[in-house]
């Protein structure tokens, strides 16, 4: 029979377990505990109790050599590895396979079995079944037979002796094949797999065990569950001579009726026992959202006038452990997590996902999310600064529409500014070649050295040695998958960023730090102040019926652990912290009412554990309306944790383009960011010509036709129509190579369908006396050509690009026009105009010098007696030809719209255009140009919705700007203007 012994909760349990330790040493001229075996719930736990133990011994000044210990887990692991061979009855000669090795082996048994068959365990798996879902699957078949093992269960013994339970027969026995061919995979590895050695592991191999052994006793310390396959073994241990069982609980013994025979609570006696809620040692706070939360922590923190070691955080909900470890850094406090740090964080992570990315689809776009990793830019582009060398592939996105780095190659220059480039894509391009030629075994480590063999590395600094723990990490998976045979590299990338995505590094601790143990360490958190984050009933009290393969009433029947049986855990524990702490010390629970997407919460069940009288207050207390003002809880941080700071304007800026003015009546902060910062939006993967590449071929076209004195003086479409062709096809080869894109094939069709109608229109203008004067006229030149200085606006050096201007022969007038290639073609008057609305604040704010009134211009639903100027670019070209050729007579301006209706193509002039309207327009410029030199960018739009989120900056603004930006700066030139 299993001893029990109780320990007393006005300590901590470490301690509590130590001083019963000390019992046994003190007796002893040499104090040796090795002879027991200790079964503690976590790592952590381990290292609390062997730091008790230390510390004891140091008090009476003696050493102690230390128990063996051993969570259940690692035990049953080292029976597994004793078990013996069903079929020979011999130990297993071979090791046990690891995860990767379990994985791949899991892969391959699916591959085996015909699609048809699978959807009898997953709907439509597919016939190509790629490997990212192969994976996918093999994991949480994996996934489930561990918590089959835990058991000393497999899916064969399933249908073996459960098959008159079994609801779905056809699954499992799929599932029994995939298990048996996986089986057999490993087998051709000389592999032994541990699910299958703990469920085949016979009573007689555990007592061979044990009697081989040197365990004399074999003590239960704090331990709040039992594992079915651990309770069983220990079943067996019960009827051997040793090792003598003993279970020390963390309870005062007037409540013996409340544990089973090992030691774990009865769920009957915990699932309703009341929280003494009343006490002041046990308090829960309510919070808004979990910036609240962790804000709740901080202050408790500060008010707490011992050294860090007397708090420890408990972290419940772990979805909040980075954003809690984030702030509680930023805001000065020496963090230390015993659950170690994940290898899914670290930098070499990072660079392998990249890789492996680049290897499934290899491209520019992939280039480039390589070369922001900076020990991949040292290594690839030798001394070229990195910022250089991505400000270079950023600007080939832009430029190229080629994907294949190949290609790319092909179209750089040769000169000594692109040899950086060069050597970076050459780089890229026989990494990847290597991959696809040799063994990922040599491959994998071979890049990774080569990557970072140019990394210095301190042991005074905390990533470095962080950076070691990691490269540690890899070799070890690399390790495990030796046996694997040569499988493609980007599959075996794929099995090793799954196993170092959930694998650990665990730091030393450096000082007086806060520990932020998780629940399953609490009890062995010695820190008189506890609060405890994310108390929230999706992750307390643990649910164990996710299981896709395992539903709750069928682990019930397989002996397998249960929600009422976790949640008889938690409650022990949670009573078990609160008796810690009731003589001296506190336990503060916070949840949140929401999460950071604003999705709702509720407090963990166990906040209602209180007598049926007690729970209508406890309910409204905890779900009734929050007595939390707004104004009290500041926004989630993923909203506005910081504003970006923006810098102020330069001391003095002198040009301005024509297109530029339009920018800055829409918006002055807008034209601030794009005109003024540069800022642009680099597209992630250029497939298509944009709308400004599109237009420019279009301009370019016509250009070339307006330059050809013989083509624009005939009034034939046919001729034309031929020419524009000719023209489109040499331009568009000359600029992006004769392989293009299927995307650049279907925007050639619809130019050549614009420009078909486009020789019609310039056919009829020909016939009808229109000729062709200028092209392209860059206005800033001819002006200081003409004057001799530079043409200005305000103040400002202006420039700008008439697209053509045009004589009609028989009159001598002049028309100016722009071409424009937008999707719906807009009026002269549409497109510089805003009617006038004074229920909308921006509009109705407009200064004088930008409104255009009392005229009257426009007809039917398009009538303007009052507007709003949004763009003044054909105002602004009229001017300038009539300063170039010093007449007060106006010229015609207007758009020749090729829209992509080509139905709509054709001239839109601008026949009310007059005197009055050009004064508004000039008087509109000056002011816009005066307002630029005096630096006054402030107060952006407020329809930023529409503004900010168009294809300019729509990643960069989730809010308004104030919300976002820190626009002091903008706002102090606005002031001193």
């Amino acid at each position: 029979m299993t001893q029990i012994r109780f320990m007393k909760t006005d300590g901590p349990l470490a301690d509590q377990a130590a001083a019963l330790f000390a019992e046994e040493w003190r007796q002893q001229d040499l104090p040796d505990l090795s002879s027991l075996t200790v079964i503690v719930p976590t790592r952590h736990a381990g290292r609390r109790l062997r730091e008790a133990l230390a510390l004891s011994g140091h008090r009476e000044r003696r050493a102690i050599i230390p128990p063996v210990l051993h969570t259940q887990e690692s035990l049953l692991s080292k029976l597994a590895m004793h078990s013996r061979d069903p079929e020979t009855n011999d130990h297993p000669p071979h090791p046990t396979a690891s995860d990767a090795e379990t994985h791949w082996a899991m892969v391959e048994a699916l591959r085996t079995i015909p699609s048809r068959q699978l959807e009898a365990l997953f709907p439509r798996p597919g016939h190509d079944r790629p490997f990212p879902w192969l994976l996918a699957a093999a994991r949480s078949i994996c996934s489930m037979r561990r918590t089959l093992a835990g058991g000393r269960l497999s899916i064969a013994t399933i249908v073996d002796k459960f098959e008159t339970r079994i609801h779905e027969k056809d699954r499992w026995q799929v599932l029994a094949r995939v298990e048996s061919l996986y089986l057999d995979r490993l087998r051709d590895i000389r592999r032994q797999d541990f699910v299958d050695a703990m469920a085949s592991m016979e009573d007689s191999s555990i007592a061979e065990f044990l009697a081989s052994s040197t365990m004399r006793r074999l003590i239960l310390v704090g331990l709040p569950e039992l594992m079915p396959a651990f309770r069983s073994v220990l079943e067996v241990m019960e009827a051997t001579p040793e090792p003598a069982i003993e279970a020390w609980i963390y309870r005062d013994s007037a409540e013996a009726g409340d544990f089973d025979r090992f030691g774990m609570p009865v769920p009957e006696k915990w699932n309703r026992r009341p929280l003494p809620w009343g006490e002041s040692c046990l308090e829960i706070e309510r919070c808004l959202e979990p910036s609240s939360m962790i804000r709740s922590v901080e202050k408790l923190l500060r008010s707490n006038p011992g050294p860090a070691t007397s708090v420890a955080i408990g972290i419940v909900d772990p979805e909040i452990t980075d954003q809690l470890e984030s702030h509680l850094s930023a805001a000065g406090f020496e963090l230390f997590n015993p659950a170690g740090r994940s290898c899914h964080q670290s930098e070499i992570h990072h660079f392998l996902s990249c890789w492996h990315r680049h290897l499934q689809q290899p491209g520019l776009s992939t280039a480039i999310e390589l070369a922001r990793i900076r020990d991949v830019s040292r290594a690839a582009a030798g001394d070229v600064p990195q910022p250089r060398l991505l400000e270079a592939l950023d600007r080939l996105r832009v430029d190229y529409l080629v994907e294949s780095l190949e290609g790319i190659t092909q179209w750089l220059p040769g000169d000594e500014a692109s040899d950086g480039l060069h050597s970076f894509l050459d780089w890229i391009i026989r990494w990847t070649g290597n991959f696809n030629t040799t063994s990922w075994k040599s491959a994998i480590p071979a890049m990774l050295s080569e990557v970072y063999s140019g990394r210095s590395l301190r042991d005074s600094r905390r990533e470095d040695r962080a950076f070691v723990m990691v490269s540690q990490s890899v070799n070890q998976v690399l390790d495990s998958m030796s046996a694997l045979p040569d499988i493609p590299g980007r599959e075996a990338l794929e099995i090793l960023l799954g196993i170092l995505g959930s694998t650990r590094f665990y730091e030393e601790r450096e000082g007086q730090e806060v520990d932020l143990p998780g629940w399953m360490e609490l009890l062995w958190e010695s820190a008189p102040l506890l609060p405890v984050a994310g108390f929230q009933d999706h992750v307390l009290p643990e649910s164990v019926s996710a299981d896709i393969f395992l539903p709750e009433k069928f682990r019930h029947e397989l002996g397998l652990p249960v929600n009422r049986d976790r949640e008889a855990r938690d409650a022990f524990i949670l009573h078990s912290l609160v008796a810690a702490r009731r003589k001296s010390g506190a336990v503060r629970l916070y949840f949140s009412d929401v999460n950071d997407t604003g999705d709702p919460l509720r407090p963990s069940r166990l906040a209602f554990l209180c007598k049926d009288t007690d729970l209508p207050e406890r309910v409204t207390r905890l779900l009734g309306e929050s007595s939390a003002h707004p104004s009290e809880n500041p926004a989630p941080v993923f909203q506005n944790s910081f504003r970006l700071r923006i810098p102020s304007p330069p001391k003095q800026i002198e040009r301005i383009s024509v297109t530029a003015f339009s920018r800055y009546l829409e918006c002055p902060f807008r034209y601030y960011l794009s005109d003024v910062l540069g800022m642009e939006q680099i597209p992630r993967l250029k497939m298509e010509l944009d709308a400004m590449e599109f237009g420019s071929l279009f301009h370019k076209v016509l250009e070339d036709y307006g330059r050809d004195q013989d083509i624009n003086a005939m009034a034939d479409p046919g001729k034309i129509r031929s020419f524009l062709h000719e023209a489109l096809d040499r331009n568009i080869h000359g600029r992006y190579g004769n392989s293009l894109p299927a995307s650049l094939w279907i925007q050639r069709e619809s130019l050549i369908q614009r420009l078909s109608h486009v020789a019609d229109i310039e056919a009829q203008q020909r016939a009808e006396g229109w000729q062709i004067i200028e092209v392209e006229l860059r206005i800033h030149h001819a002006w200081e050509e003409k004057f001799g200085s530079p043409w200005t606006i305000g103040g400002l050096k202006a420039s700008g690009v008439i697209d053509r201007i045009e004589q009609h022969a028989g009159t001598g007038a002049f028309r100016l026009l722009d071409f424009k290639t937008s999707t719906r073609g807009k009026t002269p008057l549409e497109a510089h105009f805003l009617k006038m609305d004074d229920r909308d604040p921006w509009l109705a704010g407009r200064p004088d010098w930008q409104c255009c009134e009392p005229l009257s211009f426009g007809s039917g639903r398009s009538k303007i007696r009052k507007g709003v100027w949004k763009n003044i670019q054909l105002p602004l070209y009229a001017m300038a030809f009539m300063g170039l050729h010093q007449t007060g007579d106006l010229p015609s301006i207007g758009y020749f719209n090729a829209p992509s209706t080509v139905t709509e193509t054709g001239l839109m002039m601008w026949d009310d255009f007059n005197h009055d309207m050009l004064r508004s327009a000039v008087r509109c410029a000056g002011a816009v140009a005066g307002a630029i030199a005096g630096r006054v960018f402030h107060p952006p739009n407020p329809s930023y919705q529409d503004l900010f989120h168009r294809e300019t900056f729509p990643p960069f603004f989730i809010q308004s700007p104030e919300m976002i930006l820190d626009l002091s700066g903008i706002q102090t030139m606005e002031a001193r203007s």
